[in-house]
């Protein structure tokens, strides 16, 4: 760790690349190694890119959204589908929780077990 402390402290580069690297990473530093302090986080991505895999071919399929606010919405419900399913929830409990709340003008829930 010291090393990069090292790192985070001294960067004298002039190439505008490294400098906005080096910016994002003084910045986001503390963060960089929370799985080595917490083993429920992964130390790679490839849970999130195997839940987008399944957007990105069906948009190489020809399932593409002609309206933006299409494709917004599919994302956000997508998002909120594998959320849930991820935290042990079934998604047709938490649409129902989520409708009467809205109804009720309460905040929305989040897709976790109570």
């Amino acid at each position: 760790m010291d090393r990069f402390d090292d790192l985070l402290l001294n960067c004298h580069s002039a190439n505008h690349e490294c400098r906005r690297i080096w910016q994002r990473l003084f910045k986001h530093g503390d963060e960089l190694f929370t799985f080595l302090a917490d083993p429920r986080v992964p130390a790679d991505n490839n849970g999130c890119e195997r839940d987008i895999r399944s957007l990105a071919a069906a948009r190489n399929d020809g399932g593409v959204h002609r309206a933006d606010w299409s494709a917004a919405a599919f994302a956000r419900i997508k998002s909120v589908i594998v959320t849930s399913l991820k935290n042990g929830v079934r998604f047709i409990h938490y649409g129902l929780d989520a409708v009467r709340a809205k109804l009720k003008g309460d905040p929305m829930p989040l897709p976790v077990k109570p």
